[in-house]
């Protein structure tokens, strides 16, 4: 992304709505990038080698935080 990267653009969208759902995709899959995620408030994660729509919808249900 050009100018601020996804974990700080999850803080500014959700300092501006914090009912909102985020859900991180990212071409890193580290733990330690998928914990800054959640940490940043991001509903969840989801490695971009990894999204599909049924990982989408198990985020988006909660039955998980981080797809595969």
């Amino acid at each position: 992304m050009p100018r601020v990267n996804g974990l700080e653009a999850t803080k500014q969208i959700l300092k501006g709505n914090p009912d909102a759902k985020v859900v991180i995709t990212s071409m890193r899959s580290e733990p330690e990038y998928r914990r800054l995620a959640l940490d940043t408030g991001a509903l969840g994660f989801i490695a971009k080698r990894d999204l599909s729509l049924s990982a989408l919808k198990d985020v988006l249900d909660g039955s998980v935080a981080t797809a595969a």
